[in-house]
């Protein structure tokens, strides 16, 4: 009995393991799971490769870049109502 017991412990881990390294080796990385507003504009990310991210602190030291932002109303949500009064002035 105790040697089916053992059998049933070691498979059960053994389906762990598996399961496991599965999800392991099927995890999306960071620039695959992005948001659908991040694909249509540029956003900050984490700079993976080394010397890119030398450069970049070179410029910053030396004052060499220029820095574009622009900002725009989105257009998915509607009017907000979550603080207006029950008489509706909000």
């Amino acid at each position: 009995m105790m040697k089916y017991i053992g059998a049933i412990l070691a498979f059960i881990f053994l389906a762990f393991l598996v399961k496991v390294g599965f999800e392991n080796m099927t995890k999306t990385g960071a620039k695959s799971a992005r948001l659908e507003c991040h694909k249509k504009g540029t956003v900050f990310e984490r700079v993976y490769d080394e010397a890119l991210m030398k450069e970049v602190q070179r410029a910053l030291q030396k004052g060499e870049y220029e820095l574009l932002s622009r900002a725009k109303k989105s257009a998915v949500y509607g009017e907000q109502t979550l603080w207006v009064r029950g008489d509706g002035s909000g």
